[in-house]
């Protein structure tokens, strides 16, 4: 099946995705911004304008895949009348990706590893409930220094940039895994040069900025769900990989966070009341009612241990202007931009892609963070 690159290289297909909303080209974004409703979790200045996010999981260090829409960002911050952020997800299953729990570096004659966390007893938790232990951090980021002994010909060109990192992995007191993700984003992010407001997604969920549009779609459940499947379907029948499939008929986009482990909310009905439903992996069932006429998830949302799945750019559509958006979320974003328009009755804001050839062609390795303390 085609990749994004793929439709981008073919003339009629990258026409196919301008018409759809996905863009390359900068003044062709710009003309298909519009305004947006002011977002209660911004600051009334960051609310001015056009404004445009990117998500991300949290990483502990980033691929150039990921620095090139950190770049995009900066880009358009410059550019009068938009206001850019970046929206880091410190809601995933901390083993959902290695990078969320486990620095990779190159040695001369292997990859060593340095792990934040003790990434077995948590990759079942999301990353804001798992607590990094300084004495694991401490591990790490000795061991790093090790590392660097191998990786430079003078280590004192490089202990001042060492020192910083050091300074935020030696923080005393409870650090979760996403604050010392968030952390190490920031520095990387402001060594980069790149100037631009990130915030966390679980503040976003957590005070509310979303629950209106959560509940609109559980109140047009249906009618999502078809639309979301029938987005999949049209990728299909044109040959694109969309990156997501077709879902159940009891599917909700909520997922939960019990003590030692996240997972989906499903739909269930009894007589009059709708439920969403879960279970952990122990086997502990987990029910919240969504009421009898009106659907509303408030009962879920007052346990601060929500969260959104892969749906989460539907729930900002009417905050934001426009998203900067990577390989494989701007072809799910295809298939959620039919959610919007024909489950949710909503415009679909623009989409901006990164140049991938200049991604390409950045220097080994693939590591912000190495190329922070080495280049």
């Amino acid at each position: 099946m085609k990749s994004l690159t793929a439709l981008l290289n073919d003339p009629k297909d990258r026409e196919y995705l301008e018409e759809r909303g996905v863009f390359v080209d900068l003044q062709a974004f710009e003309a298909e911004l519009r305004p947006c409703s002011p977002c209660p979790m911004l600051p009334e200045e960051q609310s001015q304008g056009h404004v445009i996010w990117a998500g991300q999981q949290l990483y502990c260090d980033y691929r150039h895949s990921v620095t090139s829409k950190m770049r995009l960002l900066h880009e358009l911050k410059q550019r009068p009348g938009l206001k850019p952020f970046f929206l880091c997800a410190d809601t995933d299953r901390s083993g959902s990706e290695k990078a969320i729990t486990t620095i990779n570096w190159p040695l001369p004659q292997t990859v060593g590893t340095l792990q934040v966390v003790k990434v077995r007893a948590s990759r079942h938790i999301e990353s804001r409930f798992v607590t990094s232990e300084l004495a694991t951090r401490e591990t790490a980021i000795h061991k790093l220094r090790e590392y660097l002994k191998q990786s430079v010909a003078n280590l004192e060109t490089v202990l001042p940039r060492y020192e910083r990192l050091k300074e935020l992995f030696l923080k005393e007191g409870r650090v979760s895994l996403a604050d010392i993700n968030l952390s190490i984003t920031r520095l990387l992010m402001s060594e980069m040069g790149y100037e631009i407001p990130s915030y966390l997604l679980s503040d976003f969920i957590n005070r509310g900025a979303v629950h209106h549009i959560v509940n609109t779609w559980l109140n047009r459940r249906d009618a999502c769900i078809e639309a979301f499947n029938d987005g999949v379907l049209e990728l299909e029948e044109l040959n694109i990989d969309s990156a997501v499939r077709k879902l159940p008929e009891d599917y909700l986009p909520l997922n939960y966070s019990c003590p030692i482990d996240q997972f989906r909310l499903r739909y269930e009905r009894q007589g009059e009341e709708h439920f969403a439903v879960g279970t952990s992996r122990k086997g502990n069932v987990y029910r919240f009612s969504l009421g009898h006429g009106p659907l509303d998830f408030k009962e879920i949302a007052d346990t601060k241990r929500w969260s959104p799945d892969v749906c989460v750019p539907i729930f900002f559509n009417d905050f934001v202007s426009g998203v900067v958006v990577g390989k494989s979320s701007a072809l799910y974003g295809l298939v959620l931009n039919r959610v919007l328009e024909r489950g949710l009755g909503q415009r679909p804001v623009p989409m901006l892609v990164p140049d991938f050839d200049a991604e390409e062609k950045k220097p080994e390795p693939d590591s912000a963070l190495y190329h922070f303390l080495v280049s």
